[in-house]
C-alpha cells in the first residue's frame, strides 16, 4: 500500500522558474557580502554642465559688392563736380573785371581762363580739345580702378572719387567755355603765383589719399613677392 503524505496548505508550489531558496546559514552569508548602498543628500554635489566659451575673433570686412560701390563712388564724384562749378560760377560773376581781391597772407582771389595743359603745357593750337580727350580718358581710367583698389584699400574709392569728381568739373568747364577753365585761387610766392580752382584742390586732396593705398599696395607687394598672384595680392583689408 504506497504512502500517502499529508496536505500542506501554506506549502509554496515550486516551478522551473522559481529558484529554489537557500539554506538559511547561505542566506545569512550572502546578506552579509552585499553592499548596501548609502545615499546622502546633504553630501550630494550635482556637476553641473560647463560651457566652454570660445574668444570671439574679429571677422575680416567683407569685400563691398559693386553696387555698394557705386553708391559710395558716383554720389561723391557728382557732388565734387557741383561744388566745382558752382564756385567757378561764382568767381566769374564777382570777378569779372579782372579785379584781384586779397584773402590774407599769400591768398588771394583772381581770375583767369586756362587754356594749356595741366602745368602751363601748351601743346599747340589743338590744345583744348587734347585736354578734353586726355580728362575724359583719364576719368575713365579712375572709374575702372575703383573695383581693383578697393579689394585692396576700403578708403580708395573715396579717394579715386575725388580725383574724378575734379576733372569731371574741369571737363565741363573745358567743354561749355571755348575761354578755358577759370581760375580764382591764387597762391603767391616769390616768383608769381600758383593759381588754381576749387577742383585742383578736391584732385590734389584725392592724391593725397590715394597715397595712402599706394603704400598698402607695396607693402603688400613686399608681403607676397613679386611673383604672386594678383588675386592673393589684392585681398580684401
Amino acid at each position: 500500500m504506497a504512502t500517502v503524505l499529508p496536505f500542506d496548505p501554506h506549502a509554496r508550489r515550486r516551478t522551473p522558474a522559481t529558484p529554489a531558496t537557500p539554506p538559511r546559514g547561505e542566506r545569512e552569508r550572502q546578506e552579509r557580502v552585499v553592499p548596501i548602498p548609502v545615499s546622502r543628500t546633504a553630501d550630494r554635489v550635482t556637476a553641473l554642465p560647463t560651457t566652454r566659451i570660445a574668444p570671439a575673433v574679429a571677422a575680416a570686412p567683407a569685400p563691398l559688392s559693386e553696387r555698394a560701390l557705386a553708391k559710395r563712388f558716383f554720389p561723391l564724384l557728382a557732388l565734387v563736380a557741383i561744388a566745382d562749378l558752382v564756385t567757378k560760377a561764382i568767381a566769374v560773376a564777382l570777378l569779372g573785371g579782372q579785379e584781384s581781391i586779397a584773402l590774407g597772407g599769400p591768398l588771394s582771389l583772381h581770375l583767369v581762363y586756362n587754356t594749356a595743359s595741366a602745368g602751363g603745357v601748351w601743346l599747340g593750337a589743338h590744345t583744348r580739345e587734347l585736354n578734353m580727350v586726355a580728362t575724359g580718358v583719364v576719368i575713365g581710367m579712375l572709374v575702372m580702378l575703383v573695383p581693383v583698389l578697393a579689394r585692396l584699400d576700403r578708403h580708395a574709392p573715396t579717394a579715386l572719387a575725388l580725383m574724378a569728381g575734379g576733372g569731371a568739373g574741369n571737363l565741363a568747364s573745358l567743354v561749355s567755355s571755348p575761354r578755358g577753365v577759370p581760375d580764382f585761387l591764387a597762391l603767391h610766392h616769390q616768383d608769381g603765383a600758383w593759381i588754381m580752382n576749387v577742383a585742383d584742390l578736391f584732385m590734389f586732396a584725392g592724391l593725397l589719399l590715394l597715397m595712402r593705398t599706394i603704400g598698402v599696395l607695396v607693402l603688400a607687394m613686399r608681403t607676397h613677392g613679386p611673383r604672386q598672384r594678383t588675386d592673393a595680392v589684392l585681398a580684401p583689408r
